[in-house]
């Protein structure tokens, strides 16, 4: 299964995150679905839904396989998965990296020059267009702290992506029924 052309993501990190920890059909047993789906799953015979994605998530403890599932939508605008390697990295690095991306993020929308614009020309759409290149950047580096977090400190990044919905909602800053949305699919 492809979507437009492009490889569907979640069968291999479903497969890697799994391997050498449970077999399909244990992880089948857990996430109460038979051990045929997970392995048409990682085989991309059929698609994950994501109340799944998110149990299995939780059973392995990491946030990669529901991360994939929302990489694979095609409704999806920001870049969520990464190389492995990447969000196995050290924690430093890690720390490094997010401040690093957050910084480029914030110093080109503090340049962007857009006060009393309605309209702009050429070059500012330009200078726009990379600005917002680097806002895109900051959520790869937050999705490679919260897979490391999860997997190498054992953190629940589902409590806590709760916990911001929550915190999100009462500041109103959600949808009133956002809640209900929240699992796509």
């Amino acid at each position: 299964m492809d979507k437009g052309g492009e490889m569907v993501l979640i069968g291999r990190v479903l497969r890697d995150k799994r391997n050498g920890r449970l077999t399909q059909e244990a992880l089948g047993k857990k996430a109460g679905v038979c051990p045929q789906l997970i392995g048409f799953i990682e085989n991309d015979v059929k698609r994950c839904q994501p109340d799944l994605a998110a149990r299995v998530g939780h059973i392995l403890g990491t946030p990669a396989v529901p991360f994939a599932l929302c990489h694979d939508c095609p409704a999806n605008l920001i870049v969520n998965v990464l190389n492995p390697q990447v969000a196995d990295g050290h924690p430093l690095a890690q720390q490094a990296n997010i401040a690093r991306e957050f910084s480029e993020a914030i110093a080109a929308i503090t340049n962007l020059n857009l006060l009393n614009k309605d309209r702009l020309d050429g070059g500012e759409i330009a200078e726009l267009e990379r600005a917002l290149l680097h806002l895109l950047d900051a959520p790869v580096a937050v999705v490679a702290a919260l897979t490391m977090a999860a997997e190498r400190y054992g953190v629940d990044v589902f409590a806590l992506v709760a916990r911001q919905r929550a915190k999100l909602g009462a500041k109103g800053l959600l949808y009133p029924d956002a809640d209900a949305a929240a699992a796509c699919g």
